[in-house]
């Protein structure tokens, strides 16, 4: 099964899933939405595919999306509080391998290897269990 991102490509967001499928081996397709026109912010993008008109969008299987329907509180609480632990534990080292790794060369420079191991290092241990 082909996983559908709607995203902008040029995006930050959607380059971290764009690695996450390409890590994991998963097939993705790109559905360009357009910030710039203000594509995520129109009612039937905010109806149906993301209740605060961001992006990424993954939808995977038959109308399926990540983020579970606000009518459902217990389920969007769960998944909010993923969301939470997500941005607060692992985005920020995440974040500093990206932006060595990717978005150095988008700068035109070489990325700084021992900020990478660093950050590398420091999301591995979030892993760590005991």
């Amino acid at each position: 099964m082909v996983v559908k991102v709607y995203g902008m490509g040029v995006s930050t967001c959607t380059k971290r899933v764009f690695m996450t499928c390409h890590e994991l081996g998963i097939k993705y397709e790109l559905n360009h939405i357009d910030l710039l026109k203000g594509e995520h912010k129109n009612p039937e993008y905010i109806a149906n595919m993301q209740p605060f008109g961001s992006i990424p969008v993954l939808i995977y299987g038959k109308d399926s999306t990540l983020v579970p329907s606000p009518t459902d509180p217990k389920a969007y609480g769960l998944f909010e509080q993923a969301a939470s632990i997500e941005y607060s534990s692992f985005d920020p080292t995440a974040s500093g391998v990206y932006l060595e790794k990717v978005h150095a060369r988008i700068e035109g420079r070489e990325p700084d290897i021992a900020l990478v191991e660093k950050s590398r290092q420091a999301l591995l241990a979030k892993f760590e269990v005991g």
